[in-house]
């Protein structure tokens, strides 16, 4: 891991995860996806053979979310959970050194320790109307860069480890279904390479985003 940030969210989640395992028995699934906003923050450039390229900004990307997980009832007004999920976004660069749309793809596999307020209890609903939330776990990011300019067709990958921190508030509908708006922060050193030459660039992003769940 590159970061203290990332192994304390590694700790963050093994320890939300080792006590609600021991919950199984109280287990409420669930499986949602969300869709809304990514907003990448500018970041520096090292690139093996030209050096540095400092403040590099991002256009704005789509942010989609899949996920599923469980939660569990240790206290009447404490929940606590698991959740795993698969993002993807794409923030683009505008113009560096004449390459126009430099696009990245970037695919984040997040494992989070989840915790929640169940509020308004009802016997129709026994987890709650209203539930704020938060959690935060590691992220493993895959990554994609693909530059098709005049003279240049090259590609390169990479996979490295961060953070997904997150906090959001559900609103169930049914016992079956909710609604949730999000807001997540993603924090990821990372190192593409094209089997040559390495490029280094911290993506830093905020997601705010909406979707539907499914409990059972």
């Amino acid at each position: 891991m590159k970061s203290p940030s990332s192994m304390i969210a590694l700790l963050s989640f093994a320890a939300l995860f080792g006590f609600s395992a021991g919950r199984a028995g109280a287990a409420e699934g669930f499986v949602q996806i969300s869709v809304g906003g990514a907003f990448t923050e500018d970041a520096d450039f090292d690139v093996d053979g030209l050096g540095v390229i400092t403040d590099v900004e991002f256009e704005d990307s789509v942010s989609i979310d899949v996920g599923g997980g469980a939660w569990f009832s240790p206290t009447d007004f404490l929940d606590l959970g698991v959740q795993g999920g698969i993002g993807y976004f794409r923030p683009t660069v505008e113009t560096i050194s004449g390459f126009d749309d430099l696009e990245f793809h970037l695919v984040p596999f997040s494992v989070l320790g989840m915790a929640r307020i169940p509020l308004f209890k009802s016997d129709r609903l026994p987890h709650g109307i209203i539930q704020p939330y938060a959690g935060i776990g590691p992220t493993f990011l895959l990554s994609f860069l693909e530059i098709d300019e005049v003279g240049i067709d090259a590609s390169a990958v990479g996979f490295d480890v961060g953070f997904d921190l997150r906090a959001g508030v559900n609103v169930n509908l049914t016992h079956l279904l909710g609604l949730f708006v999000e807001y997540k922060r993603t924090e990821v050193d990372a190192t593409l390479t094209d089997g040559s030459d390495d490029l280094d660039v911290d993506f830093a992003t905020d997601h705010i985003t909406a979707g539907l769940g499914f409990h059972f």
